[in-house]
């Protein structure tokens, strides 16, 4: 019996020691808790060692989006500026230069009002509008011969033989100027033929005859010199029928 007890002793320890070596030795330390206390089962209690649980970190990459080019749309080309264009530079003011027309009145303009009636006789122009045309004329007489006698003796109390041997003694150029009256004659330039004692220069007539000339001669000389239009040469103004007709700067030494 004893044999038989040791026998299975050695068997239970065989089998013991296969599942030993088939399992992993530790050693689990039960504890149960209980209202009334801690219950250690176990003869023999080893400290369990166990290894924390390994976490694997998965690191999620997230990759930028590609986005593929696109055309640019109308809009976008519609708001590009267009380039501006460079101003053209401002020229400098230059002088102005003498005009080769002179200025005329307008159709509806009407001709210069005269009281005093036209006739043909000599005058002297006092004054000149360029922009018109027009020009105010103060007639005078020339009084020579048996004329100049009568003025003498009426005006500047002469005897008739003292008159009379004055004006005998009068040279060619000389005589006797009557301006009575103050009144002046406007006549418009633009109506009536020309002829001046000077050329559009400034230049006088060399053989003493006044030159056919127009209305921007006039001009272009009284601009040169006013003087030569104005305090030089008289005028012999021609009419007909009431008319002024002719205007002409007469030489007279």
């Amino acid at each position: 019996m004893k044999q038989w007890i040791i026998l299975l002793s050695c068997l239970l320890l065989v089998v013991l020691l296969a599942a030993c070596t088939s399992t992993p030795q530790q050693t689990t330390a039960t504890t149960t808790a209980s209202v009334t206390g801690a219950t250690t089962t176990g003869s023999t209690t080893t400290a369990a060692t166990t290894a924390p649980p390994v976490t694997t970190a998965t690191t999620a990459t997230t990759a930028a989006p590609t986005v593929a080019p696109t055309e640019p749309s109308a809009t976008t080309a519609a708001t590009t500026a267009a380039p501006t264009a460079t101003p053209a530079p401002t020229a400098a003011p230059t002088a102005t230069p003498t005009p080769t027309t002179a200025p005329t009145t307008s159709a509806t303009s009407t001709g210069p009002v005269n009281t005093a009636s036209f006739y043909t006789s000599y005058a002297y122009m006092v004054s000149y509008d360029p922009a018109r045309g027009w020009a105010d004329f103060d007639y005078f007489n020339m009084l020579r011969g048996d004329a100049a006698v009568q003025w003498l003796v009426d005006r500047e109390g002469y005897t008739l033989a003292d008159a009379q041997e004055r004006v005998d003694d009068f040279g060619d150029s000389e005589f006797i100027e009557q301006n009575d009256n103050p009144q002046l004659r406007t006549i418009d330039l633009n109506t009536v033929a020309l002829r001046l004692m000077y050329y559009p220069d400034g230049s006088e007539s060399l053989d003493a005859t006044s030159v056919e000339s127009e209305l921007i001669d006039l001009y272009n000389l009284y601009h040169v010199n006013p003087d030569l239009v104005l305090d030089s040469y008289f005028y012999r103004i021609e009419v007909e029928g009431g008319v002024p007709v002719a205007v002409t700067q007469v030489f007279w030494p």
